[in-house]
């Protein structure tokens, strides 16, 4: 297992101690057996589950497909040749089918990682510019970053926030909509209070660090600069509906910037990443 997963594990490790103390104090020897039971299932359907799980959202995107064998643009070689480069194993490539222009990426528990590009990606970048989004995804991988055990824990919290908000929306008879407070307003209060731990699960460095390995190669810098903008100019005009905590994952922060939307925003903004990238520094 790769020492990535370690900080998300520790956290969750932590919070199951809370609930397991409080058990004790509740219901003495009783209250340890539920506790040591409960936090072993948790623990263990997370490390079982979590590499396979942190796909299914993108599985209703049809179509939800390898790259291998629909690869026009030779993306599954681009991407074998930058693993060899940066000594890495190769991650798996995906396409889900989207209007916006984005990608995402994470880092496996027991895999080589994954890279998700969406279907209009395909359409609207060029090749060149498909490589950078893959080296850029291959450079937080290799840097140890976007675990998908962090995406476990904070789908734990969320589905407990889900729960609440339902019967809410059928009692005050709401509309089901995605970043609407008065929609999902016990979700929308947890991605507030999430706020500060966001940083710690998605350091806004790490992606600093991967934006900095372009501004040393002048035509990659352009190309990367290019694409930023490309991707940052589709995500404003056309959103991708994505849960809150699937945020850190993309390139570009695929959700709006308002309301609770900003809650998880690790990634730099456009303007502070072309500024960097230009003064090669990580300000």
């Amino acid at each position: 297992m790769k020492s990535n997963h370690w900080r998300a594990i520790s956290c969750i490790i932590l919070m199951l101690f809370g609930v397991t103390y409080l058990l004790v104090r509740s219901y003495d020897r009783q209250g340890l057996f539920i506790g040591i039971l409960f936090s072993s299932f948790v623990i263990g359907y997370g490390l079982i589950t979590s590499d396979k799980n942190f796909l299914k959202p993108f599985k209703k995107f049809t179509p939800f497909i390898p790259v291998k064998g629909t690869d026009a643009l030779k993306l599954q070689k681009i991407t074998q040749n930058i693993s060899k480069e940066l000594n890495i194993p190769e991650p798996q490539l995906f396409l889900f089918n989207s209007k916006t222009v984005n990608a995402l990426g994470a880092s496996q528990l027991f895999g080589p990682g994954v890279i998700l590009l969406s279907n209009d990606s395909i359409k609207k970048l060029s090749q060149k510019e498909l490589a950078t989004v893959i080296e850029f995804f291959c450079i937080l991988l290799k840097n140890k970053q976007l675990s998908v055990f962090s995406n476990y824990i904070f789908g734990i919290l969320f589905r407990i926030t889900q729960g609440i908000d339902s019967p809410l929306r059928l009692l005050f008879g709401v509309k089901k909509r995605p970043y609407f407070f008065g929609s999902n307003p016990t979700s929308h209060l947890l991605a507030y209070a999430c706020k500060p731990l966001v940083p710690f699960f998605y350091p806004t460095s790490a992606y600093k660090k991967a934006d900095l390995v372009f501004a040393n190669d002048p035509e990659k810098k352009n190309i990367f600069m290019k694409t930023l903008w490309k991707i940052t100019s589709y995500k404003e005009n056309i959103p991708l509906i994505i849960k809150f905590y699937y945020a850190p994952y993309f390139i570009v922060n695929p959700l709006t910037n308002k309301g609770g939307n900003t809650y998880f925003q690790s990634q730099p903004t456009y303007k502070h990443r072309l500024k960097a990238i230009l003064n090669k520094e990580l300000f």
